[in-house]
This record gives C-alpha cells, sequence and structure tokens, in this order.
C-alpha cells in the first residue's frame, strides 16, 4: 500500500539542537506551540525557504 506524504505540513526549527531532549515530539509539546509551527505545502524543499537555505539539520516526526 502507497501513503501519499503530499499536502500541508507543519514544522519548527529546531537551530539549537534542543528539540528531542524538550519534548517536541509530544503531543502535549505540540499543541501547546502549534501557533508557533510554520506550515509547508509538499512536495516542496525546505531550502527554498530563505532561513533555511543552507540549513542542515535532522528530521524528527511522530506519525502517531
Amino acid at each position: 500500500m502507497k501513503i501519499s506524504l503530499n499536502g500541508e505540513w507543519f514544522y519548527y526549527v529546531d537551530l539549537k539542537h534542543i528539540g528531542e531532549d524538550s519534548g517536541w515530539m509530544e503531543f502535549s509539546w505540540i499543541n501547546n506551540h502549534f501557533q508557533d509551527l510554520e506550515k509547508i505545502i509538499l512536495p516542496n524543499c525546505w531550502n527554498i525557504i530563505p532561513s533555511l537555505k543552507r540549513f542542515e539539520g535532522s528530521f524528527l516526526e511522530n506519525f502517531t
């Protein structure tokens, strides 16, 4: 079975590498910070966003 990841996604860039230890993957954190999340429509490339043009980092996800 194929599952499309196309569509609207919300993200938050972890420039200080504190997200995993701070619980950013927890639903409670997401609910409390939803207004701070950025939105991108996939398919896309985050490197087209001027502030992220040269950003390199990890991708953490929670699909549950």
